[in-house]
C-alpha cells in the first residue's frame, strides 16, 4: 500500500484526523495479504471493529480508496457492514 504517499496528499484535515487514517491504514496493511486491499479484505478488516470505532476505520479505507483507485466507485453502501450490536442496560430489581 501506499501510505506514505496517502497521507501526504491529505488537506484539510486535523493531524489527529491524519494520525488516525494513518494508523488505520497500517492495521489494514498488516491485515491483507497483497500489495493493495481488494473490496473483500476491506469488508473482512471493517467488520473486525465493533460500532464505536468503525466509521472512524471506515472514513479512513474509503478516503485511501478514493486516492488509490481514482474513478472507481466505493463499492460498499451504508448497509455492506454488520450492524452494530446495542448493548441493553440491564436493570436491577
Amino acid at each position: 500500500m501506499k501510505i506514505e504517499d496517502f497521507i501526504k496528499t491529505i488537506q484539510g484535515l486535523s493531524d489527529n484526523t491524519r494520525r488516525a487514517y494513518e494508523q488505520t491504514l497500517w492495521q489494514l496493511d498488516s491485515f491483507i495479504k497483497t500489495d493493495e486491499p481488494t473490496a473483500n479484505d476491506i469488508q473482512k478488516f471493517l467488520n473486525t471493529f465493533n460500532a464505536s470505532t468503525l466509521h472512524r476505520h471506515k472514513a479512513g479505507v474509503k478516503a485511501y480508496w478514493e486516492y488509490r483507485f481514482k474513478g472507481t466507485e466505493w463499492p460498499f453502501n451504508r448497509r455492506s457492514f454488520m450492524a452494530p450490536r446495542q448493548i441493553l442496560p440491564r436493570y436491577v430489581n
